[in-house]
């Protein structure tokens, strides 16, 4: 079944998609645009049956994600919102690619201290339908604390889990053995109700954080430079690389960033939870990545070439997703998710013409996950 045929019905059929996911030769690399703590929380761990363990003692655990990816980059993105009367939300002749992709995602980590500190370590491989490479992409470490964890008090429905993490990214496709590290804050609060015919939840979250760069991975993302005061014209290039600038055969300048991302992933989710089916969760849910990146004037200084940081820009990328998932049982669950990705706070639709400017997805405007998630241990 082609992705095409897919997404043009919604959500990929079920059984087929298990049998991708099972032949786990096929593996591509994803772009997360989810909030690192909040990602990792719905997708990397699996609530498992608690084992009485004394406080200070580790209590290790793994488990391994078979997620088979969708991703579908458009001429014109329709999307909701921006409809008429008769327009398909998905228009087949406005398609640019389809990006199959099938990735294997085994974690390791360990909590301590009652669960209060948890450290976990996730590896990535993929490959492209059709080729026999199998590639590692990633492999990185989340940490957290959760400063505090609980309910208002005994009998409120809300429960909140304020917490520190770093999420350190090891590795990158480039072979740089570190990339960048997020440091900040994340909470979420939940409230849960009864309703008609099971439970209904309410989750919304926050998660500010600062995104440091390796000098390698610092050095990929120069960005372009205003020039201000002075023209550097025929200097040459060990003098530019004082200055840590770089020229292009058009005499454009770029800069090698020297100041953290300033990054706030938040959103909200609803979940229906049906008395009728034990183990299924219906979620839809809203989701913002908003970007601070740190931009550049060159200025020429008693004869020197230096750089200054100018001011912050900002920059969004909003989306909307719709989740199945099904617990089997302790160990095994299955996961759907569809999101559509709009630019800004739903300012743009993002295409092939336009892509992401926050450069979070790209060109990609459609996604859809479909995971097998299995605890080892």
């Amino acid at each position: 079944m082609s992705v095409r045929s897919a997404y043009t019905s919604g959500l990929l059929p079920m059984v087929h998609s298990l049998a991708l996911l099972l032949a786990a030769s096929n593996a591509y690399a994803v772009d997360e645009a989810l909030s690192p703590e909040e990602e990792h929380k719905e997708e990397r761990k699996i609530e498992q049956p608690a084992a009485p363990v004394p406080p200070a003692l580790a209590s290790f655990y793994g488990n391994v994600e078979i997620r088979h990816r969708a991703q579908r980059e458009l001429l014109q993105d329709h999307g909701p919102g921006r409809l008429t009367f008769g327009r398909r939300i998905l228009d087949n002749d406005q398609v640019v690619n389809d990006k199959p992709a099938v990735q294997v995602r085994p974690t390791i980590g360990v909590s301590l201290f009652n669960k209060t500190l948890d450290s976990a370590f996730t590896y990535q491989f993929q490959n492209t339908p059709g080729s026999n490479r199998i590639l590692k992409t990633d492999m990185f470490n989340t940490t957290q604390w959760n400063a505090l964890n609980g309910k208002f008090n005994e009998k409120s429905p809300w429960s909140f889990g304020p917490s520190v993490f770093t999420s350190f990214m090891t590795g990158s496709p480039s072979g740089a053995n570190f990339s960048y590290t997020d440091i900040g804050l994340y909470g979420e609060a939940n409230y849960l109700t009864a309703v008609p015919g099971g439970e209904s939840s309410v989750k919304v979250y926050g998660n500010p954080v600062g995104e440091f760069y390796s000098q390698e991975y610092s050095k990929q993302n120069r960005q372009k430079a205003t020039l201000v005061e002075a023209d550097i014209g025929t200097r040459f290039k060990n003098e530019l690389a004082l200055a840590d600038l770089t020229t292009d055969s058009d005499g454009n300048i770029t800069v090698q960033p020297n100041h953290p991302l300033m990054i706030a992933y938040y959103g909200l989710a609803l979940s229906y939870m049906p008395s009728v089916l034990k183990g299924l969760t219906v979620q839809g849910g809203w989701d913002v990545v908003q970007i601070w990146k740190p931009q550049y004037t060159v200025r020429v200084l008693d004869g020197a070439v230096a750089t200054e940081l100018d001011h912050y820009s900002n920059k969004a990328l909003t989306f909307n997703r719709l989740q199945l998932s099904y617990k089997v049982n302790d160990r095994v669950s299955i996961v759907n998710q569809t999101r559509h990705y709009v630019g800004g706070f739903y300012q743009y639709g993002i295409s092939s013409g336009h892509p992401d400017e926050a450069d979070q997805v790209g060109k990609v405007s459609w996604e859809n996950r479909l995971s097998l998630m299995v605890t080892l241990f």
